[in-house]
């Protein structure tokens, strides 16, 4: 008999009831398949996420100034948005141009002075050459028969010595007793020069310290070609040799001399590649560097002597006459371009002293022009053309430092590029995480894979195998 309508709904909810206990007894035995079956739901939502939801909803939390704005299609109408993109683009250009102008700059590789002053309460006093601008004697010529040496003991025997040539010396308001002690002998392109050196500093500025000294120029043995008469002053670092790239004081015959010095130190950047110097040493300068260039030029010809004055060379060459010194010019072929060439290679000391020199002429007084016949046994007349007076000394105790640093440093660079990048978007280190690490990688990459969650693989509602 077919069952009653009672007892067939009474066995439908007999069923039902038993497939839900089924159930709870499955969940009871297996918890995390509840949690599964949501996960799977989530999943097949997020399998549906598009592109634009991603950025969207990265936008919407970056540190990035205008993107929230930017992206926010719920809240914000389309001008808006499209107002906030203009000016987020206008934003990136400037910060564009910025960093690039930022860039340029720092591979110029230019550097900034420091300039800074000093007053010590003495001062080093510098060395200072005497040339006779004579530079050999015409009497010493004919008697030995030699018109221009070949080596060193010829050189000194043809010019004028220290008791000859330098007379009453006064340091420091204190006359030298012992001359040979302070001058020293210098073998020079310029002639047999004289260096006065001491490690004693000036005290008083002006013309009551400093040095002074007197020379007699010995004019009536000056030699057929000399052209003019007096001698050259040089006021230049202990131990520099002085040559023709320099330019001197003249001390005129029958004259009062008086040269000022104002010292400024120079200390270049050595870092490269800001660096434009060379050498470390207190001597490197740029006007010995020259001298050296164009001597080795002219002289890479004549294996067989030296220029005159040349330290470089082994004291076994003799010296070049000047016939020689034209004939190997010739041949080593020295015009403008290879003088510009040695200007090209050559560059200032890393630390160099320099002097600013300034002079002037002073007539001496009839009653001290009457005193100096009986000293130096000459006429009044004589005194006109064979002695000279010459006063060196600081202008005031003081020194200028400059002091060279790079303009624009690697950290200097990078701390204005963060500065630029915060004024016109806002963006911080903790920017490019989010654009690099957020976006990039757990983001777009995952969804190129097929991984196309909304948080991509940093998304929370991923599918974690069942357990055993």
């Amino acid at each position: 008999d077919a069952p009653s309508p009672e007892q067939a709904a009474s066995a439908a909810a007999l069923a039902k009831q038993d497939k839900q206990d089924e159930q709870d007894n499955n969940k009871n035995a297996n918890p995390n398949d509840g949690d599964d079956d949501e996960a799977r739901r989530k999943q097949e939502q997020d399998s549906n996420v598009r592109l634009r939801d991603v950025l969207t909803d990265w936008s919407g939390n970056t540190s990035i100034h205008g993107i929230p704005w930017m992206a926010n299609y719920d809240s914000n109408a389309t001008w808006y948005r499209l107002l906030w993109a203009i000016l987020s683009l206008g934003g990136a250009a400037g910060m564009c141009w910025q960093i690039q102008f930022l860039v340029r700059q720092y591979k110029d590789y230019q550097v900034v002075v420091d300039v800074r002053s000093f007053y010590p309460s003495t001062i080093e006093m510098p060395q200072v050459t005497v040339c006779n601008m004579n530079m050999f004697l015409k009497s010493q010529q004919e008697r030995l028969n030699i018109l221009e040496p070949r080596n060193d003991n010829e050189f000194r025997a043809l010019t004028l010595d220290l008791d000859q040539f330098i007379f009453d010396t006064v340091f420091n308001d204190e006359s030298v007793q012992n001359p040979s002690d302070f001058w020293h002998e210098s073998l020079t392109s310029m002639g047999r020069c004289w260096d006065f050196r001491t490690d004693q500093g000036v005290q008083l500025p002006g013309i009551d310290g400093g040095l002074g000294f007197d020379v007699k120029l010995h004019q009536n043995d000056y030699t057929e070609d000399s052209v003019y008469g007096g001698v050259s002053v040089f006021v230049t670092r202990p131990g520099t040799q002085v040559n023709r790239q320099m330019y001197p004081i003249i001390a005129k015959p029958g004259r009062v001399t008086s040269i000022s010095i104002q010292q400024t130190l120079f200390k270049r950047e050595t870092k490269q590649p800001w660096s434009r110097c060379r050498g470390k040493s207190a001597l490197d300068s740029l006007v010995q560097c020259r001298e050296e260039c164009i001597n080795d030029w002219a002289i890479e010809s004549c294996d067989d002597c030296k220029l005159l004055g040349d330290n470089k060379n082994s004291d076994d060459l003799k010296y070049c006459t000047s016939g020689e010194v034209i004939e190997c010019q010739k041949r080593s072929n020295i015009t403008t371009d290879s003088i510009a060439i040695c200007n090209d290679q050559c560059q200032p000391g890393c630390r160099e002293t320099l002097y600013r020199l300034g002079s002037l002429e002073l007539t001496t007084s009839l009653v001290a022009l009457e005193r100096l016949p009986l000293r130096y046994n000459l006429t009044l007349e004589e005194i006109q053309t064979e002695w000279a007076q010459v006063h060196v000394n600081f202008e005031a105790i003081t020194y200028d430092q400059q002091e060279e640093r790079p303009s624009l440093s690697f950290n200097d660079l990078l701390a204005q590029i963060g500065g630029s990048m915060g004024l016109f978007l806002g963006i911080s280190v903790l920017s490019f995480v989010e654009l690099f690490f957020d976006l990039l990688s757990i983001r777009l990459i995952p969804r190129m894979c097929g991984v196309r969650h909304l948080y991509g693989i940093g998304g929370k509602n991923v599918l974690k195998p069942k357990s055993d």
